[in-house]
């Protein structure tokens, strides 16, 4: 499972409608904005108003993921974010069609570490 933070929305200071931009923005942090959001896309929301009906194939995880026991933040590398984002994809896909191992992942994202830090 691949995940970001939220997204982030915000009103362009050259709009010529901040007021119909700051109401949209208001109906999308709403509890109906926000379902309709999340049934649009199938994000998994992280929100306090708002609890989605995730797809049952998430349960195996669902809980390790809340008590924090899995996590991988890509988004937040603190070098080569983009570089390393791309070959943890492959590896992984690699994994999942049991070409390697979870223990290859990571030695594949060491290694392009180390590569890129050269």
């Amino acid at each position: 499972m691949a995940g970001a933070a939220s997204p982030g929305f915000a009103i362009n200071s050259a709009t010529d409608n901040p007021e119909e931009a700051e109401r949209f923005l208001e109906f999308l942090a709403s509890e109906e904005g926000i379902r309709l959001y999340q049934e649009a896309t199938g994000a998994v929301t992280t929100t306090s108003n708002y609890e989605p009906e995730l797809d049952p194939a998430l349960d195996i995880v669902f809980e390790h993921v809340v008590e924090g026991e899995i996590y991988l933040p890509t988004i937040s590398w603190p070098r080569h974010e983009d570089a390393l984002r791309v070959e943890q994809v492959a590896k992984v896909q690699e994994m999942v069609m049991g070409q390697i191992s979870p223990a290859d992942v990571a030695d594949a994202l060491d290694r392009k570490l180390a590569e890129l830090d050269g």
